[in-house]
């Protein structure tokens, strides 16, 4: 047995140091390289053997042809394996998500062929459909997956946060994710009264470091990685302390309604805001100052990005998924007028409108949402896996605030980590409910 595990634990970082070598190397060489290194990806996604996961994720973390090959490859999988996804997730689900694919496939045919936009710039506007696809390809490996794999993915996420800060890549979007996991594994530990968690004492450590890192260390922008931290560690924490009436009002699909209820209510509020514009007014070190920079984040800031792009849907009367993704003007707290903004919505249903219009958009919204909320079921078994409960709740605390406050998790560089640990953590309860029946 621990031969298996060493062995085991060899490939894993042996891959995970290939991918970390090759990620600087995505971004600053040409496309001539990546198309080099393709078959090996290839490879690595097409084994579907989960010790690869880990490796996989600094693949698709640099945002390239790369990763919107490990996605091509993702769908290919769900349809060759449907009636294996299907016994696990039903058929709805399924078919809801593959039956639009030939015609945004079309699309990109006519972007290449008659547009002449070229390979890349053909498909990324299918990127936010294709990282739906992860999650599919995490049931289908979840099978296999064990704690050791798990311990894995965790230190190799790990590695994110110190690339971002040591090494000459830029900012990462996988630093969110790497982020809000040790913030709350740090948490977690920190509570007195210990908790049944039952995660490795190393990982612990990592948790308390970063949660010294992250405050003496990170910059700038803040709001998505610290409420996404809250939301999952009080996910987890009500689990554990059993007290299911908090746990279930926060996993449940009603948090779905609340939050569009929300959404129409700072559309529709917008230039009723008089507070501050200027968020250096804020401090996080101040909880006094949350309220109002709630109010700031939302109704000065997302509000009129927000604003403009669901009444640029309501004049344009678009339906089905345009060719290319129009601009729109919106009115700046401030009072200037941005005009043709191609910023994105900042809002992972309003983006997927934008994107793919008002059919098409409402379509994978509901698809995204059916996602998430199957995370509900990891929480409702006892005695679940330790790191299963954390990464579930880690998904699920950035897929409601990321998703409420931006669009990333659904974007090439993310989604495989995001989409695809959703679906690894349903599979793996749904296969050891199979397996106690």
């Amino acid at each position: 047995m621990n031969d298996q595990k060493t062995n085991q634990n060899s490939t894993i970082y042996l891959h995970v140091i290939i991918s970390l070598a090759l990620m600087p190397i995505y971004m600053f060489f040409g496309e001539t390289f990546k198309y080099l290194c393709a078959p090996y990806v290839f490879y690595l996604v097409w084994s579907e053997d989960p010790k690869y996961y880990p490796a996989l994720i600094f693949q698709m973390a640099s945002g390239t042809i790369i990763s919107i090959l490990i996605l091509l490859i993702c769908v290919l999988k769900t349809i060759i394996h449907y009636k294996k996804i299907k016994a696990l997730t039903g058929s709805w689900l399924l078919l809801l998500a593959i039956l639009p694919a030939p015609y945004l496939f079309y699309q990109s045919f006519i972007r290449y062929v008659e547009m002449d936009l070229g390979i890349i710039a053909s498909f990324v506007p299918l990127s936010y459909y294709l990282g739906l696809f992860p999650f599919f390809y995490g049931i289908l490996i979840s099978k296999n997956f064990n704690d050791n794999i798990f311990k894995a993915v965790i230190y190799s996420i790990f590695f994110v946060t110190l690339l971002t800060r040591y090494a000459p890549i830029g900012e990462i979007r996988l630093n969110t994710f790497s982020l809000v996991l040790f913030l709350v594994i740090g948490f977690i530990s920190l509570i007195p009264k210990k908790l049944p968690l039952g995660i490795a004492k190393e990982v612990q450590y990592l948790g308390l470091f970063s949660i010294l890192l992250f405050f003496i260390t990170t910059t700038g922008e803040k709001f998505h990685i610290v409420f996404s931290a809250g939301l999952s560690f009080f996910v987890l924490f009500f689990y554990l302390r059993k007290n299911n009436f908090l746990l279930n009002n926060l996993v449940k699909p009603r948090i779905f309604i609340v939050l569009t209820i929300l959404v129409i209510y700072i559309i529709s509020n917008t230039y009723n805001y008089q507070g501050s514009t200027d968020p250096s007014n804020f401090s996080y070190t101040k909880i006094a100052d949350f309220p109002s920079y709630i109010m700031f984040k939302a109704l000065g800031d997302r509000g009129p990005i927000w604003n403009g792009v669901w009444h640029s849907l309501l004049d344009s009367d678009t339906y089905f998924p345009p060719l290319e993704v129009a601009k729109f003007d919106y009115l700046a707290i401030s009072g200037g007028i941005v005009e043709n903004s191609d910023i994105p919505a900042h809002n992972i249903v309003l983006e997927l409108l934008r994107s793919y219009g008002l059919i098409f958009g409402f379509l994978f919204s509901g698809i995204y949402v059916l996602m998430i909320t199957k995370l509900a079921k990891v929480f409702r078994l006892h005695n679940q896996n330790p790191y299963v409960l954390l990464l579930s709740s880690v998904v699920f605390g950035i897929a409601i605030v990321v998703g409420m406050t931006g669009q990333f998790v659904l974007m090439p560089e993310f989604s495989f980590l995001s989409m695809g640990m959703a679906g690894i953590c349903i599979g793996y309860i749904y296969q050891k409910q199979k397996t106690l029946k």
